[in-house]
C-alpha cells in the first residue's frame, strides 16, 4: 500500500498521520526537534525498510537557530563518524517511523488552569522601533511561529544585511532569539522569545468554546 494523496489518513496504534500534515521529530529520530510534513506511507509489500512498523516518509525543514544548526551538526557527525554540516544532511524523503515522529494537531484536554505560550518579538531598525506579541494555548503552535518569523527575517529582513557586517552578533537557545550589531543595539537589533504564562480559565470560557464548536459544527456562525 502506498498513499501519497494530500488529505489521506493512515492509523497506526491509535495514532492518525496525515499526507502532508505537520509533523515534529521526537527524541526517538536524530530529527528530534525538527518540523516538517508528511510526503508519504508505505506499507506491507510496498515497504523499502524491513521494519514491522510503516515508512512514513518526511521532508524536514532547516533548523534557523545557530544553536540547533551545531546540535544538528554534531548528532550526524557522531552518526556517521565523521565531520557534517547542514548541507551534508538529508531533509527530504526521509524515511521515518512512527515512534519517530509526532503529527502536531494533536489538542491537549483543556484545564481550568493551562499555560499559554507568548511569542514577543522586540525590533529596531536604523533607531526606529517595534514590537509584537501573540499567544498561543499550544507550544508547538508558538514554536512554529517563532521559527516561522526568524526564517522571514533571515531570508528576507534586516538580519540579512547585518550579517555583513563586522559587527554582526547573534544569541539563540531553545525559547529565544537575538541578532544585532554590537554597540548599536538600541538603533538595530531583532528580538524573538517565547514565555510561559500560566492562564486561569472560568467556566464561562468553557461555556463559550462549546457554543462556538457547536456553531461550527453546524456550519452557522459563532
Amino acid at each position: 500500500m502506498i498513499l501519497n494523496r494530500t488529505g489521506a489518513e493512515f492509523e497506526y496504534e491509535g495514532v492518525t498521520y496525515t499526507i502532508g500534515g505537520a509533523i515534529v521529530g521526537t527524541a526517538e529520530s536524530e530529527y528530534a526537534g525538527l518540523y516538517g510534513r508528511i510526503n508519504a506511507i508505505h506499507d506491507g509489500e510496498d515497504k523499502e525498510t524491513e521494519n514491522e512498523t510503516p515508512d512514513i516518509y518526511c521532508e524536514f525543514d532547516p533548523p534557523v537557530m545557530p544553536h540547533e544548526i551545531k546540535a544538528l551538526e554534531d548528532t550526524f557527525s557522531d552518526l556517521y563518524h565523521q565531520p557534517k554540516t547542514i548541507s551534508d544532511i538529508v531533509l527530504d524523503m526521509v524515511i521515518m517511523a512512527p515512534e519517530m515522529i509526532r503529527p502536531l494537531d494533536d489538542l491537549r484536554s483543556m484545564r481550568k488552569r493551562v499555560n499559554v505560550f507568548l511569542v514577543t518579538e522586540d525590533w529596531a531598525v536604523n533607531g526606529e522601533h517595534g514590537n509584537d506579541c501573540e499567544a498561543f494555548s499550544d507550544y508547538d503552535d508558538a514554536k512554529r511561529i517563532m521559527t516561522d518569523r526568524i526564517r522571514e527575517e533571515l531570508e528576507a529582513g534586516s538580519i540579512l544585511s547585518w550579517r555583513k557586517s563586522s559587527i554582526f552578533a547573534e544569541n539563540s537557545s531553545m525559547d529565544f532569539y537575538e541578532a544585532y550589531l554590537d554597540g548599536e543595539y538600541m538603533e538595530n537589533h531583532y528580538k524573538i522569545m517565547i514565555i510561559r504564562q500560566p492562564l486561569h480559565v472560568s467556566p464561562q470560557f468553557f461555556q463559550k468554546t462549546a457554543a462556538l464548536n457547536h456553531g461550527k459544527d453546524k456550519g452557522g456562525r459563532p
